[in-house]
Order: C-alpha cells, then structure tokens, then sequence
C-alpha cells in the first residue's frame, strides 16, 4: 500500500526569533504519513548560496603545501624536478665551449637531465592512476586521463634524451648512433608529447564545467 506523504510548512512558534521565521534562513518541514513523521530543520540556506556566488581566488605560493594530497605532492616533486632540470640546460653550452672535462659533463649535464625525468615519469603513472582512478585499468572517457598518458610519454622521452647521452660523452665506440639518432630522436618524440598533452590541457581548463 502506497503512503500518502504531505509536506507541510509549520507554523512559527512565538519564542522563535526572526530569523527562525525567515524562510530562506530557517525552516521547519513535516513529512507526514500514516505511521512517521519526520522533522528536518534547514539552515544557513541565505550563507550557503551567497558563499557559492563568490569567485575564489588562486592561491599562488605558500610554505605549507598539502602534501598529504596526492596531486599536491605530484606538482611538489614536479617544481623540484624542474629545477634540478634548469642546471644541466643552464651548464650543457658553456661546458661545450670551454671543454669541461668528461667527469664534470657527465654529471652536470647528463646525470641531472636523467634524475629529473626519473621522477617526472614517476609522477605521470600516479596522474595516470588518479585520473584512471586505477593503477592498471585505463579511462579513456577522461580528457585527464590523456593528458596524464602523453605527459608520461614525454618524460621518458626526455630521460632517454638524457640517458642515451652518456656513452658518447665518456668516448664509447661501440655505439657511434646513440647521440646523433638514440638520444636526438628522443628528445623529439618527448617534445611532440608534452606538445600533445600540453594542448589538451588546455582544452580542459578551458571547459572547466565539462
């Protein structure tokens, strides 16, 4: 048997204030049926909906980052990376030119191109997992979930830039290509997909309501 429900609005009583009586502020609803009656209050309804209207404003530096958050800790080891990253692209010419010694290349060039793209790759496959919302199971209804593949794509791209560098620089015969197809080509690819991801991403921020 079906129960007839009313929804009724109660009256007032007299010790409430008046802000109890307004009611976009507070509100006393009756859910009526034959065996219950539920008795729900609503309040804040006015705060609530003014809050919302506000624009929220970015927050651009802090010293106290959320890096219990898995996407905050990801940007966190991203910035740090990207540093690391700065010093072999801020040496790699001068080195050239003034004929640093093997030793020094290697690390300064080579070695800190690698170390950073270690970690980028790593912190692709957890974007990967948080947009996929799985560690092996893909989503390919999720723009997110693109842009996290081809960010990935192209961090191995540049650690093999990196990687494949090396035997060259410590004067390895057996394999004169490296450089000039192995780490150039990678180094090309990589760039092609972070172009890739980079374009989605804005087509995602651009359609934030999607």
């Amino acid at each position: 048997k079906k129960e007839d429900l009313h929804l009724d609005e109660e009256a007032p009583d007299d010790h409430e204030s008046a802000t109890d009586r307004n009611p976009l502020i507070a509100m006393k609803l009756n859910i009526r049926s034959e065996k219950y009656i539920v008795r729900t209050r609503l309040e804040g309804i006015t705060k609530i909906h003014t809050d919302a209207s506000k624009r929220q404003s970015y927050i651009w530096w802090t010293w106290q980052p959320a890096l219990n958050h898995v996407g905050v800790l990801c940007a966190f080891i991203g910035f740090i990376s990207a540093i690391v990253y700065l010093i072999p692209m801020l040496l790699g010419y001068p080195f050239a030119q003034r004929g640093a010694s093997v030793g020094t290349t290697v690390f300064f060039v080579d070695i800190l191109q690698v170390i950073p793209y270690i970690c980028f790759a790593a912190t692709g496959h957890v974007y990967i997992a948080e947009a996929a919302g799985s560690w092996w199971k893909p989503r390919l209804d999720s723009i997110g979930y693109y842009i996290a593949v081809f960010n990935t794509i192209g961090a191995y791209g540049f650690l093999l830039c990196g990687a494949l560098a090396i035997p060259p620089t410590v004067g390895a015969t057996c394999c004169p290509n490296i450089a000039r197809w192995g780490s150039a080509f990678a180094c090309f690819w990589g760039s092609c997909s972070y172009l890739v991801g980079g374009f989605l991403q804005f087509v995602e921020f651009s359609n934030p309501d999607q």
